[in-house]
């Protein structure tokens, strides 16, 4: 009678084990999957909730962790981050430059008229601020004076490279006021009513 006992009990608990092994081996894993699915989407509605109240960095940072929860990431998870990212980055400073140009032109999911609007708009400022750099530069390194040219008048010959002449002779007819500007090595600016017609480069 007691070994009947215990046989039932040692095949009780091997049952027990089997069915252990199979919720582990099958069961538990679903569970798992099924409470991350869950946890994600909670997060996910989270983070579009906190993308239409403007949390821009609080957003940022739950995307950021959904993108990266798989190799596809969850959902559109990546792409939202990319605009949370970008609102967050130019809300703490405005003159910072970066662009959603690289997102799919296809992308039809949440918010998908904000970022397109969105990705014009840093476009736009892009370009504005690549027009301001040029011109900057173009001040800020500004053309050498050129060498002396026919047509040029008296002034433009002062202001370019040869500048201003170390002797002049002037001779005035009744048709026309005529001059010689002479520099140092031989070189010579011939100049009619105060514009130049003749040049002698002689070194």
């Amino acid at each position: 009678m007691l070994n009947d006992v215990l046989l039932i009990i040692l095949i009780v608990i091997i049952l027990v084990m089997i069915i252990v092994l199979i919720s582990i081996t099958f069961v538990q894993p679903k569970i798992v999957s099924y409470l991350k699915e869950r946890n994600y989407e909670i997060a996910y509605r989270n983070s579009i909730k906190l993308i239409n109240q403007q949390e821009w960095s609080e957003a940022a940072e739950i995307l950021d962790n959904l993108a990266h929860s798989s190799p596809k990431g969850y959902k559109n998870s990546f792409i939202l981050w990319c605009y949370a990212y970008a609102k967050d980055i130019k809300t703490k400073n405005p003159h910072s430059t970066i662009t959603l140009n690289f997102l799919p032109s296809d992308y039809n999911g949440e918010f998908v008229e904000d970022i397109k609007v969105y990705a014009t708009k840093l476009e736009r400022e892009k370009v504005e601020l690549q027009k301001e750099n040029l011109a900057h530069l173009t001040t800020s390194f500004p053309e050498p004076p050129s060498e002396p040219k026919i047509g040029m008048t008296s002034d433009q010959v002062l202001e370019s490279s040869w500048g201003k002449p170390t002797k002049v002779n002037q001779t005035t007819t009744a048709y026309s006021v005529r001059e010689k500007w002479i520099y140092d090595s031989g070189r010579t600016v011939y100049l009619s009513n105060g514009k130049v017609i003749v040049i002698q480069d002689e070194f």
